[in-house]
């Protein structure tokens, strides 16, 4: 399973919950991030994992050094050894996403608050400052909103919310999310319920603004923190347009697998491969490291794999940006 993030992000924690079919869960695997696609660091490890049912969730924190663009969970074992398929509930990433350059940036943008600051360290100006160590920290009597207007109108599709660094009962937990043309007239472009920070400093994205309307002035209220606590506090508050998001389902043209044969499997020197039409061959290690790559036509197709050493590999075929991927097992 693999992901391309928008915004390269410092994973902080990562959940993986389980699909129906218990034989078929996920039990060894790496978590692994690169910034090409290609070249892959590994980020955390497990192995001999059990889930007790059917959505459980297991989450593990983890501490890179540096950001990523891509993010992909290689499993190396299911629950039952003789599966050939995988199916898992949930890949959910966590970590700190901030733009280099969001729809405000350089916009001349002026932040308000519901709240006067109560300290420069902690004001409403901190919510723009591209860094998750600082924070905007205020009262917090049942509501509290913040507001951004912008010289020209924007159009945004998503926007994130990144938790401050200490006390998590602070964090806003439920709210509102409202746009304005001219700062009177206003449209409910979002709204959220008991949304959970697991980390501190984790960014948070969420689709908006289905109607794609533009906008000079946006305001979010927060109607819930985490707690009584009478105050709420935030890292960031990002307004962006990424492509993609909150949109219509993508069309996806599929291949159909079962124009797809590769035989036989185990293989000792020859993998016979048939093609619905020319694509790309690829075969990597269990550790999710490309051996090699080769171009084969339409047709009856063959490669040898006898400079392989015995063992499991993962075979892709890669037609029109579509991906068909078979575990074999070279003897």
């Amino acid at each position: 399973m693999q992901y391309k993030s928008a915004i390269p992000a410092k994973i902080l924690g990562y959940s993986v919950v389980a699909g129906y079919n218990s034989d078929k869960n996920p039990r060894n695997w790496v978590l692994q991030g690169s910034n090409d696609g290609q070249t892959w660091t590994d980020i955390h490890t497990r192995s001999n994992i059990t889930f007790s049912q059917r959505g459980e969730r297991k989450t593990y924190p983890v501490s890179p050094a540096v950001k990523y663009s891509y993010f992909r969970l290689n499993v190396t074992k299911l629950s039952n050894t003789s599966s050939n398929e995988l199916i898992t509930g949930e890949l959910e990433l966590h970590g700190t996403a901030l733009a280099s350059a969001d729809v405000i940036s350089n916009k001349g943008v002026i932040v308000s608050a519901e709240f006067a600051d109560r300290s420069a360290s902690e004001g409403v100006s901190m919510l723009i400052d591209k860094s998750e160590n600082s924070k905007y920290c205020n009262a917090f009597y049942g509501s509290a909103w913040v507001g951004y207007q912008l010289p020209v109108p924007v159009k945004i599709n998503a926007y994130s919310i990144t938790s401050a660094n200490d006390e998590e009962k602070r964090d806003p937990r439920s709210w509102t999310l409202d746009a304005s043309v001219d700062g009177v007239n206003w449209d409910r472009i979002d709204a959220r319920n008991d949304q959970k920070f697991l980390y501190r400093g984790a960014t948070q994205f969420y689709a908006c603004n289905k109607n794609r309307k533009e906008y000079t002035y946006f305001k979010l209220d927060i109607i819930e923190n985490n707690s009584a606590n009478l105050l709420v506090q935030l890292a960031e508050w990002q307004l962006l347009n990424i492509e993609g998001a909150g949109g219509e389902p993508t069309k996806i043209e599929v291949v159909a697998a079962e124009s797809f044969n590769v035989y036989p499997n185990p293989v000792k020197e020859i993998l016979y491969i048939d093609m619905p039409e020319r694509g790309s061959a690829l075969v990597y290690n269990i550790s999710g490291n490309k051996l090699f790559q080769t171009e084969l036509n339409a047709g009856s197709q063959s490669i040898r794999l006898d400079d392989l050493t015995p063992g499991f590999y993962l075979f892709k075929i890669q037609i029109r940006g579509k991906v068909i991927t078979e575990k074999i097992l070279k003897k």
